[in-house]
């Protein structure tokens, strides 16, 4: 089912994780929580790159009572936020989800693979195989929806992220 081949696809990769209550920080790091609810669930489909906006000074979110930093938990829920990434946003960049409720899953979301280390985050192919991914990786234009098939418009981060989008990764 991996017709991009299984060095050139994703199959997990890190985020860093924390667990607190939206708003409970005065700063929130990108790599510990999510900004939620601050993007309608349209636009945040339509236009991933909205999301890049939550990103304030430096490693900081913008505004941190939107944030929380609720994921690793409930992971066999399978909620995007809880336990999953998206290859559109760059490593360490933010994440955003909108709907569920307060404190329910949310119904969209995009989240950022982040980690602890400087630079970027580790990423496991499919093929078994561990690398280190930029932050400065290309991610092409998150301003636009992602295709429900063929090749992603995010870039080779994108293209890493399909299993058969029929990209041609390379080097990197």
């Amino acid at each position: 089912d991996v017709l991009d081949g299984t060095s050139n696809t994703v199959h997990m990769a890190e985020r860093g994780i924390a667990e607190f209550a939206r708003g409970s920080l005065d700063n929130a790091r990108l790599v510990t929580g999510t900004a939620r609810d601050v993007h309608a669930q349209n636009d945040l489909r339509d236009t991933p790159g909205i999301c890049s906006a939550e990103r304030g000074n430096g490693a900081f979110y913008r505004d941190s009572t939107v944030v929380d930093g609720f994921h690793g938990d409930r992971w066999a829920d399978f909620s995007g936020q809880r336990s999953a990434i998206n290859t559109v946003l760059p490593p360490n960049g933010p994440s955003c989800c909108t709907g569920g409720g307060n404190g329910g899953n949310c119904l969209t979301s995009l989240i950022a693979a982040t980690s602890y280390h400087t630079g970027g985050v580790n990423i496991l192919r499919v093929d078994g195989s561990v690398q280190f991914i930029t932050d400065s990786i290309d991610t092409g234009n998150p301003g636009l929806r992602a295709p429900n098939s063929g090749a992603s418009p995010y870039g080779i981060w994108g293209a890493l992220g399909t299993k058969d989008g029929s990209e041609v990764v390379g080097a990197f």
